[in-house]
């Protein structure tokens, strides 16, 4: 039978006999499970179950507000405007409705179109006779028309805090008359004692806020009522609340306490509530756990931790026999050496490997350099100027025939940009240039460098995108088109010349009428001329006159003029 997988000197066989005691890591994964995952849970669960809890309560205020808004508009649909008239007739219409005095422990009272109370109960409040127009819920009702909750506020009668719900009366026509509104008084018993004087769990409990005025309208600890919310980004799940956002999440209030809290909305009076509790008291049993946990897998991982790091030196001597070598090597300038292979495990065949590989390297290193030296002659010893600079211009490397071409060093060329090699009239185009190489990748072109003593070269310029470095750079190999532009000139002169020259002769071509008598010559316009003017006139040559020696023979006989 093969029982090689017994074989001690297999680093496999060893790590799965060792494995035996790692099993006790499986504590600190519990560990883990138990600070993480589980406090996950349960915070979802007790964030659900939270959530469920205020949304309940949130309702029941809901209903308990619309309830006494209804109860309101029905009451103020029976008041006429013959009624709001009469000042002692309101006062009985108004103390008969007992369904008043019982949804508002604070009283209700009545005013006009102009905010001033004409009725109110109980007339122990002194309501009347005041106006109300500059509170918001009496301008929204007597203005707008329309039934709104107010934010709570000092009550001016009862000295307490108080919140009013008032709603419009209307005429035949539906004109608004006036208002009535129901007072909560909430330093006496009022409907929301039986929600917020309720805790939430031992030391937890709810609020209940006005988010327009960010005020605390009542809550479980009653030092809290009427009392301003902290600034925005002091308490960031409560400017999330603020912001209309339903659900719990965690945070450190203004006090420095980590609570789990969750609200609800209030749809009927745009308030919120929420339910909080201290987190130290949420995860209490977590934390205990955790604890108890923890200090099992502390003392467990010390006696892990020594049997790894005995087991593991003694299996790993020789691969740390290796680092150490090949730490000495990378400090010094000596080539690799392949390194000593002192067992025949896993790890001895990880070493035959890394020699194999070093090996490898030191080959690919030499091609490396050799190629690099290739592409440094080749780039010091081009006749063309070259030019590597990024897409913003800025000027990376210059090969040695442009210092020498333009008058810079290597350090003034890598300081500058391609803007100020070229001449002004020829740097605005490098945009242009440059969008138009980055859509083909390869551009050719003429411009001008200007050399640093203020003279021109014009250029041929060859340019394409290459990486370099890692970098996406413009590598142009610029051409001195100096003789080239010279020839060009030179050329185009001797043309010039050359077509002025054919033009005057083709100006004595053709046939040309002519005396056979006296030698005159007539022109294109019929008029007879001598033959040098003619002459003189169609070409640029200048006459000089003489006489030869038959005409001096025969018209001065007496005159020696020619010698023979």
């Amino acid at each position: 039978m093969n029982f090689n997988f017994f074989d001690l000197r297999s680093l496999k066989t060893r790590m799965t006999l060792f494995t035996l005691a790692i099993f006790l890591i499986g504590i600190w994964s519990l560990a883990f499970y138990t600070r993480r995952d589980l406090r996950e849970d349960m915070q979802h669960m007790l964030s659900d179950q939270q959530f469920s809890t205020v949304s309940i309560l949130a309702a029941k205020i809901n209903q308990e507000l619309d309830d006494r808004l209804k109860a309101l508009e029905k009451i103020a649909g029976g008041i006429s405007p013959a009624i709001l008239d009469n000042t002692l007739e309101l006062q009985t219409f108004l103390e008969q409705r007992i369904l008043i005095k019982s949804l508002f422990n604070g009283g209700a009272f009545i005013t006009g179109i102009d905010g001033t109370a004409t009725a109110s109960i109980p007339l122990s409040a002194e309501r009347i006779g005041g106006n109300y127009m500059d509170r918001d819920y009496f301008a929204t009702a007597l203005n707008e028309g329309r039934s709104t909750i107010g934010r709570p506020v000092m009550g001016r009668a009862l000295h307490s805090p108080v919140f009013v719900i008032a709603v419009p009366i209307r005429d035949t026509r539906n004109k608004v008359i006036g208002a009535l509104a129901g007072v909560t008084d909430l330093g006496k018993p009022n409907f929301l004692d039986s929600i917020t004087e309720g805790h939430y769990g031992k030391t937890g409990g709810y609020i209940l806020i006005e988010p327009q005025s960010r005020m605390i309208i009542t809550a479980t600890d009653k030092t809290l009522i009427m009392t301003p919310l902290p600034k925005p980004g002091i308490n960031p799940m409560l400017d999330r609340y603020m912001q209309g956002f339903e659900g719990s999440g965690t945070v450190v209030d203004s006090r420095g306490l980590e609570v789990l809290s969750s609200a609800k909305q209030i749809p009927v009076a745009s308030w919120f509530l929420v339910a909080r509790v201290p987190t130290e008291e949420a995860f209490f049993p977590i934390r205990t756990m955790q604890q108890r946990i923890l200090l099992i897998a502390i003392c467990m991982s010390l006696v892990v931790c020594g049997l790894t790091w005995w087991m593991l030196r003694r299996l790993l001597s020789p691969m740390l026999a290796a680092m150490t070598m090949l730490s000495a090597l990378s400090d010094s300038d000596q080539p690799p050496q392949p390194l000593p292979i002192s067992s025949q495990d896993e790890i001895g065949a990880l070493i035959k490997g890394f020699n194999r590989l070093l090996d490898t390297l030191a080959k690919r290193e030499e091609t490396l350099r050799e190629s690099e030296e290739k592409h440094r002659i080749l780039f010091e010893s081009a006749n063309d100027g070259i030019f590597i600079h990024d897409t913003q211009a800025k000027i990376l490397a210059v090969n040695p025939i442009v210092c020498e071409r333009l008058g810079y060093t290597q350090a003034e060329m890598t300081s500058m940009t391609i803007g100020q090699v070229d001449i002004p009239e020829e740097a605005k185009h490098f945009s242009d240039r440059t969008a138009l190489l980055m859509k083909q990748g390869h551009i050719v072109f003429e411009t001008v460098h200007q050399r640093k003593d203020g003279s021109r070269i014009p250029i041929d310029v060859n340019t394409r995108l290459v990486t370099w470095n890692g970098q996406l750079v413009v590598m142009s190999v610029c051409r001195d088109i100096t003789e080239r532009k010279q020839a060009e000139e030179q050329k185009d002169r001797l043309v010039s010349e050359l077509q002025k020259t054919l033009s005057e002769v083709k100006t004595l071509s053709g046939l040309l009428p002519i005396c056979s008598y006296c030698r005159k010559i007539r022109d294109d316009k019929g008029y007879w001329n001598h033959l040098e003017a003619y002459i003189r006139d169609h070409s640029e040559t200048t006459f000089s006159h003489g006489i030869c020696q038959e005409c001096a023979k025969k018209h001065f006989p007496d005159m020696d003029l020619y010698d023979e």
